[in-house]
């Protein structure tokens, strides 16, 4: 078990390294957790249509918890750069191991990267015509969520 201050300089070892990442790979990982997020999103309204309705709302929200945390997993597991994650990249900027300008050059690339993610999932699921199969199903959920 680590204590407080290694699991700190641990996190900011993360930090340079992620500083590091040539900005190509910095978009594609960024736009694979993009729709990593989104997908499980999209689970999780999917999972939630209706289920409050039958089950309770506290049912349907945990259970659409759990199917939202699909998202965090294949994002850890895929080691794809999600920006609110790379926010603590702040700890390594406190600890002078990074500069503000190579953590302001990760956070934009990133963040393009999980936009343009984000847009290319919702393409596929609009092309698809998932949302839009049933009234007050998915797409109306989503909008309702948003």
């Amino acid at each position: 078990m680590k204590m407080p201050g290694e699991i700190a300089a641990a996190i900011g070892e993360v930090g340079v390294k992620k500083t590091q990442l040539p900005i190509a790979k910095m978009i594609v990982l960024g736009i694979l957790a993009g729709v990593y997020i989104g997908f499980g999103a999209l689970i999780m309204t999917t999972v939630r249509v209706g289920l409050a309705d039958k089950l309770g709302a506290g049912f349907a929200s945990f259970l659409g918890g759990a199917c939202f945390s699909v998202g965090l997993m294949l994002v850890v597991i895929g080691g794809s750069e999600l920006f609110t994650g790379n926010c603590m990249m702040t700890n390594a900027l406190c600890s002078r191991k990074i500069t503000f300008a190579a953590m302001l050059k990760n956070w934009v690339f990133v963040y393009i990267g999980n936009f343009i993610g984000s847009i290319l999932l919702v393409t596929i699921v609009f092309i698809g015509f998932y949302c839009f199969r049933e009234p007050g199903g998915v797409g109306a959920l989503a909008v309702k969520i948003a």
